[in-house]
Parts: C-alpha cells; structure tokens; sequence
C-alpha cells in the first residue's frame, strides 16, 4: 500500500500592537493555524516567554489554552510578576507522543507589567510643621517602583482633597520624582489638606499615596473697581481693593506692569475707604492711587497688585488688572496770522479769559441792582415813617 503523507500544520504570527498585561490577565496570542482540531493527528500549542528560543521540546513549559468559539489561542499573565518582563514569547506546535518541535515562531511586543508602588511620598519642605500661604509654591517628591523605571508616562495625576484630579508633569532627578502645587489664593483659616498622588502605569494598574501639608490663614485682597481701564501714559492708576481674613493689613502694598520687579507702594497714596464698612463687618477697602511707569508701552499691559508680608501676617495672593496705556494727545499749533491772531488756548474743561471776565462782570452788576433796591426800600419806609410821626404830634395840640 502507499502511506500518504500530510502536510504537516504551520503556525504564523499576526500583526498585532504593543500590549500590556498584569499578574492574572489573559492573553490572546496573536497566531493562527491551518491544524483542523477535528484532524485525527493531535498537537497542543506550547509556548515559553524568555530571552532566548528553546532548543529543546522541553523548553516548550506552558501550554496554551485553545478557545473553539473564538479560534484564538490564550495565555494567562504570571500570578506573581517581580520585574518588567519584555522577553519575547516563542512558540511551537508540539505532536503529541512526538519530541518534534513543529513551526515555531516568535511573538514581540507583548509585556508584562510589575505592580506599581509610590515610595516615600513627602513635602520637600524639612520642616513637618511648616505653614504655606495662599498662591505659595509646594514642591512635592517622591520614589516608585513601576513599569519601564519612568512615573512620567505612567498618567501622574495629583488630587487636592475631593477635588478633580489634576495632570502633572513630572521632573526625574536621579531616582526621585518631583512636582509642584501651588495652594489656593483664599486661605481664611488655618487648616490641613491631603494631597493624592496616583500613577497608572501601561497595563492600568493604579497605585496611590497621601500626603498631608498645612496652610495659615492669609490676607486675601481681591479687585472692587477702577475708575477706568484706559489711561494716557503718566496718569495716575486709581484702584479698590478689598482686603479681608484680618481686621487690617500689616504688609505695604507692592505693585508692578508685566511681570518686572515688584515696587513698593508709598502709604501716601494709599487711602483706607472705612466709610464703606457696615456693622456686618465688610472687608476693608483700600484706594490705591499707582503711578504708571516711564517709558511704559502702549497698548494692553498687566498691572499685579499684593500685599507684603508683615509681622504677624503672610503675603497675600496677587490680583491682576489689564490696563491700557494710550499716548497723550498735544494740542496743534495754530499759525499766527495779522487777520486771525493765535487764541489763547483754554484749560482743558474749563473757560477762557474772556468768558471769565464776563461772569465777574455779571455777578457785580448783580450786586449793584441788589444793594439799589435795598437802599430804595429802606429809603421809602423812612419816609412813610416821618409821615405819621409828625401827624400824630398835630393831633395833640390844644386850641
């Protein structure tokens, strides 16, 4: 009789993407095969994850499960996964009662990740106790233990209490990772928050860890009005500001245009508005009358306002006003002429000469017509006096 002899069945890999797996998942394996699993010559699908392909059937340690619903081989992620495993995972057909290594092939691009830890999560700050103010900086760090050695691609969120977690951009330094907050501008009592960091790395493991920083009651200033936003260069830059958290401020207010060096305000030009307090304890106001600088730009500038630190008082946060700086206007000269003589100009808003004279004029005539009538009054009664005086004496007469 003739033997036939069959084809013997082939693997082969499909295209597929980086995949990331934790301790437990399971693995769809990217391969298809021409084996029928109804063939009377029977095969299991072995696969081995290391650096190296085996050179032995016995290499082949795993088995992979086979799914006749789906037709897709799966593998199940390690229980325990101590390091990143990046090795690749070779795989074979192996015939069953065989020692015959039967097509196999290569699989790349499929990682397993270790559990992520946050190690020593803490305030970069040496002292425990230290008290920030509002709007100031809180530089945070911390170590992990995570996929591929990097927390910055591992979605670094941070949360403040109950509040939306928060991206960050972290800065690696040696095996340290650091990142800032900066605390919230109104601060009206002394108070504790918790600060959530979370990473999660590539297989979507997440981790978590708490820090605790504490905040001081701060003044808090905030905008109330300006007489106007637009201004020529060298006006002075009316604004009122409430301040509150305190009964009154300690610290000098300090001023500056984009962002340059802040300038102290002179107390002259500052004026404390208490006639717009009531007995409900509104915050305090405070007009401030700011010089605009020389050689400022034209067009929109910022304009920073705060209030210094004082003895028994933290900086207060800063407010912000945009303010547009326009060049001053200069009258145009007028040509002398013998038939038109150059006009004296006027105060801008007021009157001139000839209209001023006019009115002095006016309010003189005006007395003059008063002090006449006055007088002709007081004559005519005298007179009408007189009258009956020397009427009353002819009366009395005897004859």
């Amino acid at each position: 009789g003739v033997t036939l002899l069959l084809p013997l069945p082939t693997l082969s890999i499909l295209e597929h993407p980086i995949s990331y797996f934790k301790h437990g998942d399971p693995v769809t394996l990217p391969v298809s095969t021409n084996w029928n699993q109804n063939d009377k010559e029977q095969y299991s699908l072995k696969f081995v994850k290391q650096q190296h392909p085996p050179s032995e059937i016995d290499g082949y340690i795993n088995e992979a499960t086979y799914d006749q619903q789906n037709h897709q081989y799966t593998i199940t992620a390690p229980n325990s996964i101590d390091s990143d495993d990046k090795n690749p995972i070779y795989i074979a057909l192996i015939k069953t009662g065989s020692d015959e290594i039967i097509s196999p092939q290569k699989i790349e691009n499929i990682f397993y990740c270790i559990e992520p830890k946050i190690l020593s999560f803490k305030d970069s700050n040496q002292n425990d106790n230290y008290q920030y103010s509002a709007e100031q900086t809180v530089s945070l760090e911390f170590e992990a233990k995570i996929f591929d050695d990097d927390a910055t691609i591992a979605q670094p969120q941070y949360q403040i209490e109950k509040d939306n977690a928060v991206d960050i951009i972290l800065e690696k330094k040696g095996s340290k990772y650091t990142f800032t907050y900066t605390t919230k501008e109104n601060i009206p009592k002394d108070e504790n928050i918790k600060i959530t960091l979370t990473l999660t790395d590539k297989a979507g493991q997440s981790v978590s860890k708490e820090v605790v920083i504490h905040l001081r009651t701060s003044p808090h200033i905030y905008l109330f009005n300006s007489d106007k936003s637009e201004y020529s260069t060298g006006d002075v830059i009316v604004l009122v500001i409430k301040f509150e958290n305190f009964d009154s401020r300690e610290g000098k207010f300090m001023y500056r245009f984009n962002k340059d060096d802040f300038k102290e305000l002179d107390d002259s030009k500052v004026t404390t508005l208490s006639k717009f307090r009531n007995i409900l304890a509104d915050p305090v106001s405070y007009q401030l009358s700011i010089p605009s600088p020389e050689n400022i730009q034209e067009g929109e500038n910022t304009l920073e306002v705060k209030l210094a630190q004082g003895n028994d008082q933290p900086e207060s946060n800063v407010v912000s006003q945009k303010i547009t700086f326009v060049k001053a206007a200069n009258p145009e000269p007028v040509d002398p002429t013998p038939e038109k003589p150059i006009p004296t100009p006027s105060p801008k808003g007021g009157l001139s000469g000839g209209q001023i004279a006019g009115i002095v004029f006016g309010v003189l005539l005006g007395i003059v017509i008063i002090v006449l009538i006055v007088y002709f009054v007081f004559c005519k009664k005298s007179q009408e006096k007189s009258s009956e005086e020397l009427e009353d004496s002819g009366s009395g007469v005897e004859v």
